[in-house]
Order: structure tokens, then sequence, then C-alpha cells
């Protein structure tokens, strides 16, 4: 006898997902998912990781979503009057908790006015863009993982706010939306979930086009060629920056640095000469120097872009330029003045790493690559495991020294970490 798993859908339902959009997601075909949500067939355990992290919950969360609709989920969860999903997922410091229910509804901190017309206004607007900015510190400071739950569910809030609010209210919506969504996708990046990311960042454009926000779609491109740096696509790189700088808006100064910035990267993938990649640099650098007194603007718009994270952008294009110990050293700059969060501290020290064994010095290489295996380990970041793994595939000729392999083995232990259910 097959059962109904109205949990699942109503929370694929809660996020902004058609069947079609989650089957995308994941990989599979849309019948896969009309399966899984009827009963017929339930997701095999390799699927349950990559499932739980674009539903936005833990695993032991997504079980009780795959549970048939007649299972009692016990006391251990909050009835209100509706079934409940999950137990309130903190943020932050736990003041403010979201909670998901069955019927989609998703409570910031508080219970949802009874008259639509009162829960979607601009009060409800501030509440929302508080927590995406909350979310933000926690994902610096303890990793994608501890932040991407309460983003997903953000969305999916923003989603059913819109279908109630006014036009202006509403144009706000998806101007927050496609920030929201621009984040997740970044997170989903991190995690090293490419199709997820590749999602959220469709729907970025979209709520961003549906607002006119051309500053934002202007941003959207950049982001889109730093996913393809990390699919190694120097063309795409190249191709998507330079749209990035020739498109119809007006991006903040900042912005137009990190554009500029990666096309020169772009430009040493592809070949180009040094001095053409130094002097498109130089006018990122420009642009920074002009700006040294200005206020950091917009904070959607790259306000993290300062004169350290364009040395570590130009620490990049060397190393992409085949010029190892000039990255290192930029690397080694920034990362001295201590200045970065713990999840990049990672994932520039295992750059580091990757760029000193590239320049023959294996012991420095491995003693900086395992700093970074600590801090990957902390964060949960796929691209800093991924960055190490390519400093032990540098460090193979010296594997048989004790610090490389003690890189190795350290880095083994914290992938087998990450695998365990």
């Amino acid at each position: 006898m097959r059962v109904s798993r109205r949990r699942l859908a109503v929370r694929r339902r809660s996020i902004g997902l058609t069947q079609e959009g989650l089957a995308e997601a994941l990989g599979v075909d849309r019948s896969t998912i009309g399966r899984w949500e009827s009963g017929a067939t339930a997701p095999h355990p390799s699927q349950r990781r990559r499932l739980s992290a674009v539903l936005g919950v833990s695993s032991s969360e997504l079980s009780t979503l795959l549970l048939d609709d007649a299972t009692d989920l016990g006391p251990g969860h909050i009835h209100d009057g509706t079934d409940t999903v999950a137990a309130p997922v903190p943020v932050g410091d736990g003041s403010a908790q979201f909670l998901i229910r069955t019927d989609g509804s998703t409570h910031l901190g508080r219970r949802e006015p009874s008259d639509p017309r009162h829960a979607c206004d601009e009060a409800s607007v501030s509440c929302f863009r508080h927590q995406v900015q909350l979310c933000k510190t926690v994902d610096g400071r303890a990793g994608a993982s501890a932040a991407l739950p309460a983003v997903v569910q953000i969305l999916g809030a923003l989603g059913r706010c819109a279908s109630e609010a006014d036009h202006d209210v509403r144009r706000t919506l998806a101007c927050l939306s496609a920030e929201a969504a621009e984040f997740a996708a970044w997170m989903y990046r991190d995690a090293r979930n490419p199709t997820a990311a590749g999602f959220w960042l469709d729907r970025a454009v979209q709520w961003s086009q549906e607002a006119g926000d051309l500053e934002m779609q202007g941003y959207l491109l950049l982001k889109r060629s730093q996913m393809a740096y990390e699919e190694r696509d120097g063309g795409r790189v190249l191709a998507l920056a330079q749209a990035a700088d020739r498109g119809p808006w007006p991006v903040p100064w900042r912005v137009k640095a990190e554009i500029l910035q990666q096309e020169a990267r772009g430009m040493a993938m592809t070949g180009s000469a040094l001095a053409d990649v130094e002097r498109k640099m130089g006018e990122a650098q420009e642009i920074i120097d002009g700006n040294t007194d200005a206020p950091r603007g917009d904070p959607r718009f790259g306000s993290y872009y300062d004169a350290g994270t364009h040395l570590l952008r130009s620490a990049s294009c060397y190393l992409e330029a085949g010029k190892p110990a000039r990255a290192a050293s930029l690397f080694g700059e920034v990362l001295g003045a201590d200045t970065l969060t713990p999840r990049d501290e990672g994932y520039f020290r295992a750059r580091r790493s990757v760029a000193l064994a590239l320049s023959g010095e294996p012991d420095a290489a491995a003693e900086e690559g395992v700093r970074a295996v600590q801090r990957a380990t902390e964060t949960g970041s796929g691209r800093t495991r991924r960055e190490l793994a390519r400093a032990v595939t540098a460090l193979g000729p010296w594997l048989t020294r004790p610090r490389p392999r003690e890189l190795r083995d350290a880095l083994m232990a914290s992938r087998s970490t990450a695998d365990r259910p």
C-alpha cells in the first residue's frame, strides 16, 4: 500500500520549488520526485545529503519529512494547530528562530498576524533583511551549514509574502529575494554543490529582473564568472566578466574593481601575456586607490572587496599566470594581517599551500595546508577541501617526506568526518 509524504511536498513548496525545480537541483527526473512524495519509493542514502542541503534541513529533519503522513511525530515536535515538520531553527544567538510547518507557514520569532494585509508590510521586509544580514555573519564565522537552512527558509517566506504584498512592497521583496538567493548560491558553492548553486543563482537573476534591479543583474554576471572559475572554465570566466563590465548597469565602484580583477584572472587562465594581465589588474587597483575615503556603499554589492581582497585576487591571477612564488607572497601578506573570517582564512591558506607546493617548498606548503584542514573541518568548507586536494596533488613528488604525508593524512581524515551521515 502506498503512503503519502505530504510533509516532504509542503517543505519543497515552502522554499519555492516545483517538482521540476527540485529534480533539476538534484540531477534526477521529475518523476523521481513524484515517487518520493507519493511514498512509492524513497531517496537512496547517497542522495539524502544533497536533498537535505537543497531543502535546507538537517539529516534528522529529512528523516521526519520522509515519514508517511500517518506517523505520529511525538512530543519532541511542537504542535500549535498544525503538524510540525521541524523544530525551530536558531539563527545567530538563537534569539530569532524560524519554524516551518506542514501548512507551509514560516514563523520568524513571532506568530504571523491573522490579517494577511498586515503580514507583508515594510516592517516585515526590514525584519527579513536583518535576518539575511545575520545569516551572512553566521556563515562567515561558522560556515554554510550553520546558516544555509535558515536562508532557504527565509527565501520560502519571502515568496509567500510577495504573493500577498502590494506592488511597491513586492518589488522590495523581489530585490531582497535576489540578494538572499545569491547568498544561498554562494553557500552551495562553498559546500561544493554546483547544481544547487546554479539553481539559486538562476532564481536570483529572475528576481532581479522582476524588480528591474540592473545593478544586481550586473553583479550576478560577476558571480557566474566566479562559478566558472571554480569549474576551471577560463573561457567562461573571461566572457562573463567582460559581459558584466560592458553591460548597461551602473555598478558600484567596488563591484567595478572586482569585475576588472576577474577579467584579469580570466585572461591569465586563457594564456594572455603577463603584462596584459598586470595592466588589467592595475585598472582595478586605480579604482581602489581613488576611493580610499569613499563609504562602503550598498552592502548587497561587494562591500567585502577592499585592498586586502584585491591582494588575494591578485595572488590568484599570478597563480593562474604561472607565478606561484609571487602568489604565495601575496597570500601570506593578507593572511599575516589576521583580518579574515575563519572560513576565508582556511580557503586562502589552502590556496597558499598550492602556491608554495608549485614553488618547490613542500614543507612550508604542507604546514600551511594542515592549518587549512583545521579550518575546513570547523566550517565544513568543500571549496577549501578541494583546494587542499590540489595541494596534495602538487606535493606528489614529496609525499615520502613527513610533513606532506601529514597533510595528506589530515585531509583524508577531514573528508571522512565530512562524509559521515
